[in-house]
């Protein structure tokens, strides 16, 4: 009690100071009316509100989602949400000011309410107040309901239990009350607002956590961070002094109710709240407008300085300007992640000390562009982390620490019973990008290589706690890991065309048609995969979103201007493919779809969720949720991926932009900048805005039309995991190796897939028992990894870079269990009446029944897209049936183990072909001898013809000439006998007449 008693004693004191300056010395106090007073009696400036909101405005009329926040996508294709109209939300709530406090907390909640983990408002005046929970919880699962109960446990205060006089810590709480008042009503009912705990930390999350549309994730992130840690930057402050917690005593086994204070707390000492957040000299009236060009005068020395430093010749000043412009986003890059994953230096750090135990240690294959910054854990939280590294044993059983890349963004691990390979993602924003790609072709190489002391049959990719980074980055990877899928890969986008989005991409355009594309992530066109070099300019479409809300007689409608759609593209950048090149299984299909699988806990942001929801809609892998799937969510579904829009823009980046141009427009010359687009200064200092600026669209012809942003991609499977205080932020091998043996252990239930090493050897299939496998999620094949299977050899033919393989006796890959709202599992037909396509080869798509080559993008070759020694033997022409097969089924592509196993195999391949060639080409030569022996044989014989003809044609002129003549001679001796004939007449008539005359 005398220690209560002098703590309050000394808060009293510091209240006393507070209402003349509303000052705080720097330490943690109880949270009471005196310190809300002090901060509401701060007032604002004249035109305050108005400047504040109006400046808002201009940048979220670059927002990607301004519009469809007015009626967010329902069921079946989103979550839903209320309706929020946001430029009118800010009027009200400028119109309706009081006071600093209020004011920006109401638009920091504004803000949060659209669950947008990109989008963000900070303001600075409260940077270095943050809100405590003195007891935070040990959760544990109850194995007859599911359930998550939780037990009281220490937070950011060491003892309290010893402060307020309870023994909640270490024992049961049933009930919490948020709102401070008692647990039960006077009718001995539950009274408003009386919740389990896992039951508040879940509703305070859906009002207030704005890291993720997916309630599971929102959770994750609460209990184990944001719930029990509150900066009010962030989050709005509470709306009571205290919480009331029911909890049965540790010692008597009584029902206890106890009045728990929240805790608050200065970082820093606070003279003033004025003091955190100056108001810009750019609204000061004895400096003016005019007498700030560059309007935040603490940055007019940085930039001097680099201005002042460009080179003379125009050209290497440009290239100088642009690298400046880089190192623009670099920094913007960092802030934003500090926004997204504010522990991201304590998880590197924790990451660090397990790659310390590493094998393989990275191979620089570049020496990184910008040093690794240093890491200083928070005050708020280095203490607990210091408490539970003290607990964490160091050496671990049949789990090997595999290869660490040097920036901790990227781990593998290695469970050599189960042949099982991990990449543990933490992060796409390394220090170096291209040093990331080189690490990560390393790690797939060891798992990938059957000679590997490494080598994995099946492979578990970890996205946990990862907050995005590059955009470019997952689609490189995925193209690499998973060469069988379907194109597009990279995918469609549009942008909103509003000023600040024009500034960007009018910079951006530039630097295309001056300096090339080398390191630019770019815009190509749909259809002929062209680059388009004036993306901006281009003509697009509207969008008009409305809604009609009861007690309104208007209907809502908000309408913006978009680009055309493009695909967002950086293939040309691909280093993963030049790195690769020479590798003997480049292109191949190293794992398939059975043996991949995604790991999330629905924290896995922006670039995260583009490589996560690709996983899932190009169906090359299982996907796997972690999360409180005891029934609290009510059977809500789980979206694996948090926040699918990529291109994150704040403020920041936007003011340097107009600082540079104020101080020398020449610098943009031939930029198409337009100086008055540029916004004006927020009123007050180090105020951070960030907004999705870029919008991506589904890669799937069922997805291509909705936003990722909203589509829920839902996870095969489910773990129900009881997330712990601080597992957002400290990581060890232990906590690794537990969650991965939970994966196998469920996986095993459901499908019965992992067998120790031990268990195949006794049943005497050595490690190969890839055959042995039988269990399988809906709708997945089953492709031999010794190559082609004898039952589907004869489809597989029909269709040359078509894969053929068993089915799943559950064909339906939407086919999901009701009650759990998991994938259906079956069994794999492995007979001839399984038989069913799988996927193309590597550089082609399914497209109406048969693959066919799949379309190049701008920058890559064909030998990179469709490899030589990848592509089939074709074999004799014979006749086939036009009519499609009736096996052929839509593209649910598996990876295939690579078709070039060996280079003996090769070889005996590369002589049959050559036999074929040469009895080939022995053919067409006799096949031409023949032809032209009988064309010679015929002129031959024409000749002899035409040779024959001519001498029967004399011949029979001879014969006629001497049938003339014999006719001739005929006709004279013919001629000859009548005159004899008439004179022996006359004769014989005279003989007759002497007669006569002699008679008479």
């Amino acid at each position: 009690m005398a220690i209560m008693l002098g703590f309050l004693f000394a808060f009293t004191f510091v209240v006393q100071q507070i209402h003349a300056e509303c000052q705080f010395n720097s330490g943690l106090y109880l949270y009471n009316k005196a310190v809300l007073d002090c901060l509401q009696n701060v007032t604002l400036q004249p035109n305050e509100a108005t400047v504040t909101v109006t400046e808002l405005k201009k940048y979220f009329s670059s927002y990607a989602f301004r519009d469809v926040n007015l009626n967010l996508p329902g069921p079946p294709i989103g979550y839903g949400g209320q309706s929020v109209h946001i430029f009118d939300r800010l009027d009200e709530i400028a119109e309706s000011a009081t006071n600093l406090f209020d004011f920006y907390q109401d638009i920091t909640e504004l803000v949060g309410s659209l669950h947008c983990a990109h989008t963000v408002y900070q303001s600075a005046c409260f940077q270095n107040m943050v809100m405590y929970t003195p007891y935070t919880f040990r959760f544990e699962i109850d194995p007859s309901t599911g359930r998550h109960r939780a037990i009281g446990s220490t937070g950011v205060w060491s003892a309290p239990d010893t402060t307020f006089g309870y023994r909640i810590i270490n024992s049961t709480v049933l009930y919490i009350n948020d709102l401070g008042l008692p647990i039960y009503n006077l009718d001995g009912k539950l009274n408003e607002n009386s919740y389990t705990p896992e039951e508040a930390i879940v509703k305070w999350a859906n009002q207030y956590e704005s890291i993720s549309r997916n309630p599971y994730a929102r959770e994750e992130f609460a209990r184990s961070y944001s719930y029990f840690i509150r900066p009010l930057y962030t989050y709005p402050i509470p709306k009571t002094f205290n919480q009331t917690f029911l909890y049965i005593d540790r010692v008597t086994g009584q029902a206890v109710e106890a009045q728990v204070p929240y805790m608050f707390r200065a970082m820093t000492n606070i003279p003033s709240v004025m003091s955190q957040c100056p108001i810009d000299p750019f609204y000061l009236p004895e400096q003016g407008k005019e007498q700030n060009s560059i309007r935040n005068t603490s940055r007019y020395e940085e930039v001097k300085k680099i201005m002042d430093s460009r080179p003379k010749d125009k050209k290497e000043r440009t290239k100088y300007f642009l690298k400046v412009l880089k190192d623009l986003e670099r920094k913007m890059h960092e802030r934003i992640r500090d926004i997204l994953v504010p522990f991201w230096r304590e998880q590197k750090e924790s990451l660090k000390k397990i790659g310390e135990k590493a094998v393989i240690k990275s191979t620089k294959k570049f020496d990184p562009v910008y040093k690794q910054a240093l890491i200083t854990p928070g005050k708020h939280i280095s203490d607990p982390i210091i408490e539970k590294k003290k607990n964490a044993p160091s050496n671990i059983d049949d789990f090997i620490i595999a290869y660490m890349s040097d920036d901790q963004s990227l781990l593998a691990f290695y469970i050599p019973s189960q042949s099982l390979g991990i990449i543990r993602i933490p992060t796409f924003s390394p220090n170096d990008y291209e040093q990331f790609q080189w690490d990560f072709y390393q790690i797939v190489r060891i798992f990938a290589d059957k000679n590997s002391r490494f080598y994995a049959k099946k492979l578990l990719l970890d996205l946990r706690y990862n907050g995005g980074g590059y955009a470019r980055l997952p689609p490189i990877v995925f193209q690499f890991l998973f060469p069988q899928a379907d194109s597009p890969i990279w995918p469609p986008m549009d942008v909103v065309q509003a000023p600040i989005n024009s500034l960007r991409y009018a910079i951006n355009d530039y630097y295309i048609k001056e300096e090339g594309t080398e390191d630019s992530e770019i815009q190509v066109d749909e259809k002929t995969g062209e680059l388009i070099t004036d993306y901006f300019q281009q003509e697009g479409y509207q969008r008009t979103t409305s809604i009609h809300l009861s007690g309104k007689e208007d209907t809502d409608n908000i309408t913006v201007n978009l680009t055309k759609r493009a695909v967002f593209y950086a293939g040309h950048a691909d280093k993963l493919r030049e790195y690769s090149l020479d590798w003997q299984y480049f292109r191949s299909v190293h794992w398939q779809r059975k043996d991949v699988f995604a790991l999330a806990n629905g924290y896995c942001i922006s670039a995260c969720a583009v490589f996560a929801k690709a996983i899932s809609a190009k169906k090359v892998g299982r996907t796997i949720a972690l999360g409180n799937f005891g029934g609290v969510h009510n059977k809500a579904r789980f979206n694996f991926g948090t926040a699918g829009g990529s291109s994150v823009v704040d403020n920041e980046y936007i003011e340097y932009l107009r600082d540079y141009w104020n101080y020398d427009e020449s610098a943009f010359d031939g930029m198409a900048v337009d100086g008055t687009e540029f916004p004006d200064p927020f009123f007050r200092t180090n105020t951070l805005v960030t907004y999705v600026q870029m919008e991506l669209y589904g890669q799937t012809p069922k997805t291509s039309q909705y936003h990722n942003e909203f589509y829920i991609y839902d996870a095969d499977f489910h773990i129900n995991w009881a997330e712990q205080y601080l597992d957002v932020i400290y990581e060890d091998e232990v906590l690794a190796n537990s969650i991965y043996r939970r994966v196998i252990q469920e996986l095993n239930q459901k499908l019965g897939i992992f067998q120790s090493n031990a268990n195949r050897n006794s049943q005497g299939k050595g490690n190969d028992d890839t055959d042995a496998e039988i269990g399988c999620a809906a709708g997945e094949v089953f492709i031999s990894t010794t190559g082609s299977l004898e039952d589907c050899k004869s489809l597989e033919d029909k269709d040359l870079h078509a894969v053929y393989g068993y089915k799943c006796s559950i064909e339906d890959d939407t086919a999901r269990n009701i009650d759990t709202g998991e994938i259906e599992t079956g069994e794999f037909i492995k007979q001839t009446s399984g038989c069913i396509f799988s996927h193309c080869q590597a550089g082609y798509n399914r497209e109406n029944g048969k693959c066919v080559a799949a379309q190049l993008f701008y920058g890559e070759e064909e030998s990179q897209v469709r490899p030589p020694y990848l592509e089939p033997t074709i074999p004799d022409p014979d006749p086939i049936d036009p009519t499609p097969d009736p096996t052929d089924k839509e593209p649910q592509p598996e990876p295939e183990t690579p078709a070039k196993e060996e280079k003996s195999s090769n070889s005996g391949w590369i002589a049959v072909t050559i036999v074929f060639i040469v009895i080939a080409v022995i053919l067409v030569i006799a096949l031409v001898s023949v032809i032209l022996y009988n064309i010679f044989s015929k002129r031959r014989l024409e000749a002899k013809n035409k040779e024959d003809l001519q001498r029967h044609s004399e011949e029979l002129d001879e014969q006629r000439l001497a049938i003339a003549k014999e006719r001739q001679r005929s006709k004279v001796e013919v001629n000859t006998n009548e005159d004899e004939d008439e004179k022996q007449r006359k004769e014989k008539k005279k003989s007759k007449g002497k007669h006569a005359i002699e008679d008479a």
